[in-house]
Parts: structure tokens; C-alpha cells; sequence
């Protein structure tokens, strides 16, 4: 798949495993101009989600969905920016339902004729929030016996859930009022993947903080 960045200077290029970015303001494209943005990192929610189709959404944000029913989709934040900078992420936005396979709303882009290609301002659409994932430190990754996780600075309290790759959740805590370290005793785990979510109880800029990490 590929899609255009809003002020058309890029384009993004999606091929199962990788993410680039093409800068068309580039004089030697074939040289200069392709950058590798990002790898498929592996992660299963619940099945595999590679890199698929993408779309320019009406709040200038690119959205990419996985291969197979999911239920998330990545993101490029800022796909005007060059490289790095477009701030892609993996499974950072979280679905209220399970995707079909390789699917995607159908909207019509209405401002195709315009100087503006969309609106940067929109942040909900039919009054359900978008919420994007930011990362979040975990270590020792891999784990044995215990986990530390890095909190944002943020001053609310944090909910901290832990879950397995089946999405069964193996810890959670309410309240997490600490900052900088919170410790999760990991003992208990059974060897495997897991991913670890952090909800700000304020969370006026709706964002989820995420990590996975190895229990060996």
C-alpha cells in the first residue's frame, strides 16, 4: 500500500514487514530521498499485524491496518515530517471493536480539491475519542523475577494492567500515585510475551502508554 503525506511531499510505502518514507523533494529520490521509517516488531493482537493498507485520515494522521482482523491499527502522527519525525507507531490506536481482514471505514476524502487536505484540530469523530499509544520503559527486558516500569511525569494517578499475548490479563493495579518507579513482581509469570498498558486517571490528551517486555 501507499498513501501521500497531507502537503504532499512524501509518500508512504507499506510492504508487509516495512514502513518508508519517499521525499519527493529530493533531486536523487533513488539515493536520497527513501528512508526506512520502521520494522514489523512482531507484535500479535491477537494475530499477526503486519503492514497493510493505509489512509489519510481527516485529522492529517495516516492510519495503516493489519493483514488480519485486529484490534488495532498503527499510525503516522505527523506524516508531514520528515524521517523519524512522522512519529509512526505500532498498535497505537486501540479499536472499540475487532477488525475485519485488511479493512477499513470507506469515507469519501471531501476536501480533494482543497488547499487543505484535512483538519488537524479533529479529535473525535461520531463523539468516540481517538486514543494513541506513546511508549513506555520497561526493564530488565528480558525479565526473571521482576519488572520495572518508568512512569510518565505525569501528577494523577495511573491504572498499570499487564496481559498475556491472548490478552488475558495477568496484573493489574489501580491508583499508582509513585513517581518515576513502579516495580511489578513477575515471579509468577509463565515464560512468554507480554504487554504492559498504563492509563493516566487524567488523561485530557488521551493517550495509553504501552511496552512489551520477555518473562523468561
Amino acid at each position: 500500500s501507499l498513501e501521500w503525506s497531507p502537503n504532499s511531499r512524501f509518500i508512504y510505502t507499506a510492504s508487509a514487514l516495512e514502513l518508508h518514507q519517499v521525499d519527493l523533494w529530493e533531486t536523487d529520490i533513488q539515493t536520497d530521498g527513501i528512508e526506512l521509517i520502521d520494522v514489523y516488531n512482531g507484535t500479535l493482537d491477537p494475530v499477526q499485524t503486519i503492514f497493510t493498507l493505509m489512509a489519510l485520515g481527516p485529522d492529517c494522521k495516516i492510519y495503516m491496518c493489519p493483514q488480519s482482523s485486529t484490534d488495532s491499527y498503527h499510525i503516522i502522527h505527523a506524516p508531514d515530517q520528515k524521517g523519524s519525525d512522522c512519529n509512526f507507531v505500532q498498535n497505537g490506536v486501540r479499536l472499540p471493536a475487532r477488525t475485519g481482514t485488511a479493512s477499513f471505514p470507506n469515507f469519501p476524502r471531501f476536501r480533494v480539491d482543497e488547499e487543505e487536505k484535512c483538519d488537524p484540530t479533529i479529535s473525535s469523530i461520531f463523539d468516540e475519542y481517538v486514543y494513541s499509544v506513546s511508549a513506555l520503559h520497561v526493564f530488565p527486558n528480558p525479565a526473571v523475577n521482576e519488572i520495572t516500569v518508568t512512569l510518565p511525569e505525569i501528577t494523577k494517578a495511573h491504572h498499570l494492567v499487564v496481559t498475556d499475548l491472548s490478552g488475558k490479563r495477568v496484573f493489574s493495579e489501580n491508583d499508582i500515585i509513585d513517581q518515576g518507579l513502579y516495580k511489578v513482581d513477575v515471579t509468577s509469570f509463565q515464560s512468554g510475551v507480554y504487554t504492559v498498558d498504563l492509563f493516566p486517571s487524567q488523561n485530557l490528551e488521551r493517550v495509553v502508554y504501552s511496552a512489551q517486555f520477555v518473562k523468561e
